[in-house]
């Protein structure tokens, strides 16, 4: 079913496993469908420096897609994979929102017998 293989193409391309391009063969996604790609998803760190995903593309082509019409069209899998991905995007978008660069002020050693408070 089309389910499938639109939320497999978008686990493919959040991961990097497949060029764009490549995406659109079953044969070459199929290949990934290994250990490999359990093992890379257990490594995935969504919010490391390194880590480098589109969410806006990998939106693009879930849109229209809801949890439902997953769970009722494709597998448990593909569902656990779709979940994934919403879980992925989700904590991504939190991290942009949360993650502010440190100046050197913020990383100074706090002044011994002096206790900050909220209202400093």
């Amino acid at each position: 079913p089309a389910i499938i293989g639109t939320v497999i193409q978008v686990v493919m391309l959040m991961l990097g496993i497949c060029a764009e391009e490549e995406l659109q063969e079953w044969s070459k996604i199929k290949a990934h469908l290994n250990s490999e790609l359990m093992k890379k998803l257990a490594a995935f760190d969504p919010l490391g420096k390194d880590t480098k995903v589109d969410i806006h593309k990998a939106n693009d082509r879930l849109k229209g897609l809801t949890a439902v019409e997953v769970k009722k069209g494709g597998s448990l899998p593909t569902f656990l994979f779709y979940q994934w991905i919403i879980d992925v995007i989700s904590i991504i978008r939190v991290g942009e929102t949360t993650r502010a660069p440190l100046t050197g002020k913020d990383m100074e050693e706090p002044k011994k017998g002096k206790l900050s408070t909220i209202r400093e």
